[in-house]
């Protein structure tokens, strides 16, 4: 049957109207994931992931299951409409698995047809781990190289075919883009003007760096925002990581927007990812603003702890607020900010991926890389001494800048501060290279 699909494919072109309605088809599967990711992720900040793998039937996680059945119903849909059509795509080909498919049809035909015993979706198998990952799989599979298709159709026309790239829910600034090790990167994007790219800090959300963002973009920069693997819509591989993996998805994105060098901030975390994509990539990296780093001298006592509590979402909050003002935040700074936005399962992968990494491989961030380092006199996690050991071993590649009055937080502490320096350091290099 697909071979005659196939057949029907090569002897008639898919008109543009079926594929605008296959198109509409996705984008409907895609506003119901996000309505499904939304609950998920809202549901695991407040009780843990520990919570949401317990079956259970609160609010939450039935409203969460009604959009995950709607969403995978969908997206078999999509499959149908797809074959109907006698499309080809090699990356969804690649993905495409009978066995799997029937699973997920009788799945949308229990979602949408009446039977006197209601159908348990358990019993059809995609709820294990494997199941979830092929169903994720192929919702990426497809939908990339199909938004690609329709670009090109558009582009083809001498009038216009009304496509947009994500649900109406989202602006056209939120982009994804797959990754050769599985899964997809996604990200932001605003303004126009040279691009700075932000990397978030250990098991935290690219939407940190709104406020700074919103600075850049008014200072006539683009800003670029990708979430890491686990965070956000962000998927991937989360085992057996090292940095280099987690700098290859940053260096993806440089590349998904044109390959030219960018300026690249990196907050806490974020600037070890930073540091070794300019040392694995120099020619993606224009220069690099550190923000809080760390990496060799010493926590202080009790940060360490203090920021492993920070990702115990298990515990009352005010106790693990305490632990995110120690970590976090200098005295008189008021921590709420940061109340929510933690991520275990990511910041796991992220310590790890840290342990499998040298610390000679990322230190100095290649060789060449124009460098600023913003240090927290407070900060408790990557006391300003690690900048100043940048500072007299690199020399005239580092310019140092130590605020006080500002933790390991730093970007909701000081943000008119820290947005003034790296505006200026950007605009400093954005014609080099």
């Amino acid at each position: 049957m697909r071979q005659q699909r196939r057949n029907r494919r090569q002897s008639r072109p898919v008109s543009d109207h079926a594929m605008l309605a296959l198109h509409k088809y996705y984008l409907r599967a895609s506003y119901l994931y996000e309505a499904y990711h939304a609950i998920q992720q809202t549901f695991i900040a407040k009780h843990g992931a520990a919570a949401w793998a317990i079956t259970g039937m609160s609010e939450e996680v039935v409203r969460a299951r009604m959009y995950l059945d709607l969403w995978w119903s969908t997206l078999y849909v999509v499959v149908e409409g797809y074959e109907k059509l006698g499309l080809h795509y090699p990356q969804t080909e690649a993905v495409l698995d009978q066995k799997m498919l029937k699973k997920l049809a009788a799945y949308r035909h229990g979602t949408y047809h009446f039977t006197e015993r209601y159908f348990d979706p358990d019993k059809f198998g995609l709820h294990t781990q494997e199941g979830m990952n092929w169903v994720s799989e192929l919702y990426t599979a497809i939908g990339v190289p199909l938004l690609e298709d329709m670009k090109a159709r558009r582009a083809a026309r001498t009038r216009p075919l009304n496509i947009v790239e994500r649900p109406q829910s989202e602006t056209a600034n939120h982009r994804f883009i797959p990754h050769p090790s599985g899964g997809q990167v996604a990200f932001e994007v605003d303004g126009t003007g040279p691009v700075v790219l932000m990397i978030p800090s250990l098991g935290r959300p690219a939407s940190d760096f709104d406020e700074l963002a919103r600075r850049l973009v008014a200072a006539g920069f683009t800003a670029v925002r990708p979430d890491p693997r686990g965070i956000g819509k962000s998927t991937g591989p989360m085992d057996g990581l090292t940095l280099h993996d987690l700098a290859a998805d940053a260096a993806a994105v440089i590349e998904a927007l044109g390959a030219k060098p960018v300026i690249v901030v990196g907050h806490a975390f974020g600037q070890r990812v930073g540091r070794t994509l300019a040392a694995d990539r120099p020619e993606l990296v224009r220069a690099m603003a550190m923000v809080a780093a760390g990496g060799r001298a010493p926590m202080k006592p009790g940060a360490q702890e203090a920021l492993m509590g920070c990702f115990r979402l298990d515990r009352p909050d005010a106790e693990r607020l305490a632990d995110v003002r120690f970590a976090f935040f200098a005295p008189g700074n008021d921590p709420n900010i940061w109340r929510g936005g933690w991520y275990p399962d990511a910041a796991k992968a992220q310590i790890a991926a840290t342990r499998a990494t040298p610390i000679e491989g990322w230190w100095n961030a290649g060789s060449t890389t124009p460098l600023l380092v913003i240090q927290g006199l407070q900060d408790t996690v990557a006391p300003p001494e690690n900048g100043r050991m940048m500072k007299a071993e690199l020399g005239d590649r580092v310019e140092l800048l130590e605020i006080d009055g500002a933790g390991h937080a730093l970007l909701p502490e000081q943000p008119e501060k820290i947005a003034a320096a790296i505006v200026a350091f950007a605009r400093k290099h954005q014609g080099e290279r």
